[in-house]
């Protein structure tokens, strides 16, 4: 992984919760997201992610699927069945494989799918944009509607 290729973006200031059960996943996560400035909240367990979504509101949610307590697939459904939380863009990241689980993870509500073993270029890309579309979205990337949210 070269820094010169994938320089910090600078939006990346925005917070992500990792929902991963696995701890080389988990570092791995860390290692790529924390490279390009983003922030990182971590959740081991389904439970432990609903505790972490009741306190903040994550710019964006990487899941997996397999996760203790509370399955990837309820987890997607409870947050987009949530109105403050359903903007929130989920990106499933899983070993599960596409032909057969991609068409159930989409329909419970995610918004992009990335299959393990990962790609960095892709998670990347995938997360650059589900970040710059919520922002077109909400007007955060122009800096006179941020000035607006904040006083209004």
């Amino acid at each position: 992984m070269q820094e010169a290729e994938h320089p910090k973006r600078d939006d990346a200031a925005a917070t992500i919760l990792v929902i991963e059960d696995d701890a080389l996943n988990t570092a791995l996560f860390k290692e790529i997201l924390t490279a390009r400035g983003y922030t990182l909240l971590i959740a081991g367990t389904g439970r432990k992610a609903l505790e972490m979504l009741a306190e903040t509101r994550p710019d964006l949610i990487i899941m997996d699927i397999v996760v203790p307590e509370i399955s990837g697939l309820d987890l997607i459904r409870m947050i987009k069945g949530d109105e403050t939380r359903r903007s929130i863009p989920i990106v499933a990241v899983t070993s599960l494989p596409a032909r057969i689980y991609k068409a159930e993870i989409m329909a419970a509500g995610c918004d992009a799918y990335v299959a393990k073993p990962l790609s960095v270029t892709t998670l990347w890309a995938t997360i650059d944009h589900l970040l710059t579309e919520t922002r077109a979205d909400t007007g955060e990337h122009n800096p006179l509607m941020r000035m607006m949210s904040r006083t209004g």
